[in-house]
């Protein structure tokens, strides 16, 4: 399925993108400039329609981190009427705060490139996975890479864990390592496309 999808979508976006930068988005993180990175991924997606970002606190999608509201019919990409419409991105605060720059900028285009592909009439526009396979085309794949999924270990000793690395898992069971992940591919299936388009960029 994969290797499909990423034929049939560089195919309607003009071949495999090039790997962002990620100069220009880590200094807007650092400065915590979220609707600046959003503005700038969509600029760098030459994207044209007018769009409202809202951080929020609460609402939306269950448990999702961002959601993006457009029309049902999207205006042709490119034409005077893609150019006015509306489009508003809310992304909640919570997880700005809590998640690292890679999985920020990874659903930032994830959102984002819904619009790509409902401009263009892609008949994947509904299907997650050609979402994210989207966002990774448009030169966004080593931000899926290393922010699809990370482990966070809390409790336990790690000083202790340092010295005694053999009796990790029985002398320091109070550990507790909570797995974080976004996008609709698993982390096998990312590394995977990411492969995959850099081999055919």
């Amino acid at each position: 399925m994969i290797v499909e999808y990423i034929r049939d979508l560089s195919a309607s976006l003009g071949g495999i993108k090039p790997l962002v930068s990620e100069g220009t988005l880590r200094s807007l993180h650092n400065q915590k400039d979220f609707v600046g990175m959003i503005r700038h991924i969509k600029t760098d997606l030459r994207l044209g329609m007018k769009l409202a970002v809202g951080l929020v606190n609460k609402g939306g999608i269950p448990k999702a981190p961002a959601w993006i509201e457009m029309p049902d019919i999207m205006p042709l990409y490119g034409t005077a009427e893609f150019n006015s419409v509306s489009i508003t991105m809310h992304i909640q605060k919570s997880f700005l705060r809590q998640h690292p720059f890679e999985m920020v900028v990874s659903v930032m285009a994830h959102e984002l490139s819904h619009v790509v592909l409902n401009a263009i009439h892609h008949r994947l526009h509904e299907k997650e996975e050609a979402v994210d396979l989207t966002a990774m085309i448009m030169g966004y794949r080593n931000f899926y890479r290393r922010g699809c999924e990370y482990s966070v270990t809390s409790g336990g000793n790690p000083f202790l864990e340092k010295l005694f690395p053999s009796e990790a898992e029985t002398a320091f069971e109070d550990r507790v390592i909570t797995t974080h992940r976004s996008g609709y591919l698993a982390r096998n299936e990312v590394i995977f496309a990411a492969d995959f388009m850099d081999f055919k960029d």
